[in-house]
């Protein structure tokens, strides 16, 4: 058994700027107006674990649920000003509709971004999705738990010893650290400064989009 386990911001979807915009913009509209907006600086790059992260420094006790939940709430609100400036990764959904053709290879998304965005985000890039095979920032805080749910989403349960191999498709240096934690194979999505920067920590294999990567509809060997 194949797998192939997707993240949606930046690698589907062209909608991390948008993402980070109405992010902050949620902070502010619950009152939290000096949050350090340096996101790739907190422990865990899930929507989750930057929010409990920010909410724990400036109010000295974690969230709560009912907190978090405010959080969220704001945050759909500011995202629902911007669904427009959403559009596909050049030729993720074509490739995304062509894997489920197929059925040759199992796969799930896995998302730093709370659920109900990530629904939002792929909708607007015409990029069907499961909700049995989405997993989220809303599920777990660290991207380690979540590609590891999404890999178990993707196998429908059957034993470990049944899967062949397991590729991560993803554009940040997060992503990249996620898999070799995982110790799963990766391929880097991304064009020129996000491309080299992915290089340069190690990644084998970068493709500017997934016109590049029509090859790896069928069952791969190997990366």
């Amino acid at each position: 058994m194949h797998i192939y386990i997707f993240d949606i911001d930046g690698t589907l979807t062209d909608s991390v700027a948008a993402h980070q915009r109405c992010f902050g913009a949620a902070f502010r509209a619950i009152g939290m107006r000096e949050v350090d907006e340096n996101w790739g600086g907190y422990r865990h790059h899930t929507d989750s674990g930057i929010f409990r992260e920010a909410f724990a420094r400036a109010h000295g006790r974690e969230a709560s649920v009912e907190d978090e939940a405010r959080f969220v709430s704001a945050l759909v609100r500011e995202w629902e000003k911007v669904p427009a400036q959403v559009q596909e990764i050049a030729g993720a959904a074509d490739f995304m509709a062509k894997l489920a053709e197929s059925g040759q290879i199992r796969f799930a998304f896995a998302t730093g971004s709370y659920r109900h965005l990530a629904q939002a985000k792929l909708a607007a890039a015409c990029i069907a999705c499961p909700e049995r095979l989405l997993v989220t920032a809303s599920e777990f805080a660290t991207r380690e738990e979540i590609v590891s749910a999404a890999i178990s989403a993707a196998s429908a349960g059957r034993d470990a010893s049944q899967i062949t191999s397991v590729v991560s498709f993803g554009d940040g240096l997060w992503d990249l650290h996620t898999a070799r934690q995982l110790q799963l194979q990766f391929v880097g999505v991304g064009a020129g400064a996000k491309a080299e920067l992915l290089r340069s920590a190690g990644a084998e294999v970068v493709a500017t989009d997934f016109r590049h990567l029509v090859h790896m509809l069928s069952v791969p060997e190997t990366v």
